[in-house]
């Protein structure tokens, strides 16, 4: 049986700021994103509003990126102490590093 299952990874900005990405994993699909961290965004609003809609998204782990990084470009976030791109690339790499070791669980 199959579990679900909920990775992070996390940067360090060159400002000092850190961005965290977590991400659940049920059978290969993505059912959700938390983008958190000791930054600021404006307007504030429209990204708890983001991060509502990442929390119900559900997309086959190779559509997850372009989507998170869709999304962001359409909220026209303003960043203050991180990128749009920091928040894609740690996204990125949690799900290139864990996907031998998901699909290995799954198998088993």
């Amino acid at each position: 049986m199959s579990k679900a299952l909920i990775v992070c990874g996390e940067k360090k900005h060159a400002g000092g700021k850190i961005v965290k990405v977590c991400v659940k994993i049920f059978e290969d699909l993505v059912k959700g994103v938390v983008i958190s961290g000791d930054f600021f965004v404006d307007p504030a609003e429209d990204f708890e509003e983001l991060l509502q809609e990442l929390a119900k998204i559900e997309v086959k782990r190779e559509e997850v990126t372009a989507l998170v990084s869709e999304l962001l470009k359409k909220k026209k976030l303003d960043f203050s102490g991180i990128t749009m791109e920091d928040v894609v690339e740690v996204l990125s790499r949690v799900l290139q590093q864990n996907q031998e070791s998901f699909l290995k669980d799954f198998s088993s």
